[in-house]
């Protein structure tokens, strides 16, 4: 097939970009007379007289250049004929003039010597690639260096991949990292509120078994089938997914929540888990330990509380039974107006949640309301919450001024001990002066108890509202795990 000078311009500018190795063509790269690749293909070409002959292409008319003289241009040519037996002759390079300068030697698409099989396999020279699917023995050097470099970049990559897992194992599990918190019985006391690591154990051990029928809280919004419920009897594996951190763990996390006082953002990144999972699992274990730690908050029989009697206030009071005050905790503003009336305190210069709470002699929390406005007072919260229903006949109860209930009590034949009040701007007599530091040295206990509740960072600073739903259930916890360290008054 003749070739054109401007087909072999546009064949040789298209093989111009390409990336074939130089040991393929003739000239040692693409040219005009040799464009293709035809060497050491790694193939045996077929013999020209096999081929079939390319047809014949009428040769174009010569082209006229502009600057030439009328004179001397040069008169078309007309096409050769050919014979009839030309006609059925094969076309080569060959059978072309040498005169015709448009036309171009073909000869490269049929290879004079064929390359076979076995020069593949034994020349390394002249043999490079294997279009064939047979093994490759040999390889150019341009080739071994890409596949050089390709492997360097591989064992680089593979190295860079290493030192990532590396550093990331170097990082601390989320078992590690919370071991640290819970290691030792001073870490223990200082983030969880218990007393050691038995204390611990021990609490944990207690709430094991129905910690595995507990199920997450899902709002208050939640619709509840009654149609096919679960029976635990038969199946007593906890429902859902499977859960990220184990039941210690989470019992863990509720407790630093709440002695910490740290946000559930700090909580998440500690566990590694996210803030709605963490959210459940507050939502789902406050309540849970509420209801199993409120035994711990009793009131104690009148024979247990004469045996456990410390000398002091036995000698001052004989028969005392329970010494009550009122705690504030600050909450943040509600919005609606009536909820902001009912929770403001004009002491506290805040909105906040009233708590009633009885003490025994020796320290112990013996009793606790449940939380009232701010507004509320002492003597409301008192007769409101229950606590005249608990004193015997002969009880004597300790209390501030502010808890003016000696009638009620009377009713139920008990006395109050409180100080004498106050004369205005007259200076109390030596009688009421000694009452006054008698009972307020008696008392004082109450406030210390109250000290141990209010240990728990979460009490300490403004509650958020979705919270304040959970705040009778987190003072009961507060109160109970108190109750766990040793009494505050020796006996």
């Amino acid at each position: 097939m003749h070739l054109q000078v401007h087909d072999a311009q546009y064949i040789y500018t298209l093989f111009r970009k390409s990336r074939i190795c130089s040991r393929h063509f003739r000239d040692g790269k693409p040219t005009l007379l040799n464009p293709y690749p035809t060497e050491h293909l790694g193939y045996a070409a077929k013999p020209p007289s096999t081929r079939k002959p390319p047809a014949d292409r009428k040769t174009p008319p010569a082209r006229k250049s502009r600057k030439t003289p009328p004179a001397t241009k040069s008169r078309k040519t007309p096409p050769a004929t050919k014979s009839p037996a030309a006609q059925h002759q094969p076309t080569s390079s060959h059978n072309q003039p040498a005169s015709e300068p448009h036309t171009m030697d073909h000869t490269y698409f049929t290879p004079q010597t064929p390359v076979t099989t076995a020069t593949v396999s034994t020349d390394s020279e002249l043999s490079e690639h294997n279009y064939c699917g047979q093994e490759q023995e040999t390889v150019c050097r341009n080739c071994q260096k890409l596949r050089e470099e390709n492997s360097n970049l591989k064992k680089k990559l593979e190295e860079g991949k290493r030192g990532h897992v590396e550093k990331t194992n170097m990082k601390p599990k989320a078992t590690e990292l919370i071991d640290r918190f819970v290691g030792s019985d001073k870490k223990v006391c200082q983030n969880t509120g218990l007393q050691n690591k038995e204390a611990l154990d021990s609490l944990y051990k207690s709430v094991e078994k129905k910690v595995s029928k507990l199920r997450y809280w899902r709002g208050t919004h939640a619709v509840h089938m009654k149609k096919g419920v679960r029976k635990f009897s038969q199946s007593p594996k906890k429902s859902g997914p499977t859960r990220k951190l184990s039941s210690r763990e989470e019992l863990i996390l509720v407790l630093m929540r709440l002695r910490l006082g740290v946000t559930n953002t700090l909580l998440c990144d500690i566990f590694g888990i996210s803030q709605g999972l963490c959210s459940k699992i507050v939502n789902t274990w406050i309540p849970f330990l509420a209801s199993h730690l409120k035994s711990l908050i009793f009131w104690p029989a009148k024979e247990t509380i004469l045996q456990h009697m410390p000398p002091g206030l036995g000698k001052k009071y004989p028969q005392l039974r329970c010494t009550i005050d009122c705690t504030e905790i600050f909450i943040e503003k509600p919005r609606l107006l009536t909820l902001q009336q009912n929770t403001w305190s004009d002491y506290k210069r805040h909105n906040t949640a009233k708590y009633l709470i009885g003490i025994t002699p020796n320290g112990t929390i013996s009793f606790l309301s449940n939380g009232y406005g701010g507004r509320s007072s002492d003597k409301n919260i008192v007769l409101d919450s229950g606590f005249l229903d608990l004193v015997d006949p002969g009880d004597v109860i300790l209390a501030d001024r502010g808890f003016p209930i000696s009638s009620e009590l009377l009713q139920r034949q008990a006395h109050l001990e409180i100080p004498p009040p106050s004369s205005g701007w007259t200076q109390q007599t030596r009688e009421a002066v000694s009452k006054t530091k008698q009972v307020a040295n008696a008392r004082i206990h109450v406030e210390r108890a109250i000290g141990r509740v209010k240990w728990f960072a979460f009490l300490k600073r403004t509650v958020p509202l979705n919270m304040v739903p959970l705040l009778d259930d987190i003072l009961v916890i507060c109160a109970a795990l108190s109750n766990l360290r040793p009494p505050l008054v020796g006996t």
